[in-house]
């Protein structure tokens, strides 16, 4: 499993614990975490997984992972907050 610290406090799914001892708040650089597919993929928004809390419910009901695949996605991962992108950019272009 990909281990990258998630610095937004999403919820976490560790796989290995089972659906509903999975979710919990992400500790740094341990899990893989999830949100609602619908804010990751809107294009998928007609989907039960892309409903909004759909996947914490399937999740509740044991369905997450055989039914609602498109659920978990390592795109949270990797996201950033705004306003460290922002600042990023506006001090490179003051350095130049």
């Amino acid at each position: 499993m990909l281990c990258i610290m998630n610095i937004q406090g999403l919820k976490c799914y560790r796989s290995f614990l089972g659906p509903i001892e999975g979710t919990k708040e992400c500790a740094a650089g341990q899990d893989t975490c999830i949100k609602d597919y619908a804010k990751a993929n809107p294009s998928y928004a007609e989907r039960d997984c892309g409903k909004k809390d759909e996947c914490a419910i399937r999740i509740q009901k044991g369905l997450g992972a055989a039914d609602c695949k498109e659920c978990y996605t390592d795109l949270c991962n990797f996201a950033v907050p705004k306003s460290i992108i922002i600042s990023i950019f506006a001090g490179f272009f003051y350095i130049i």
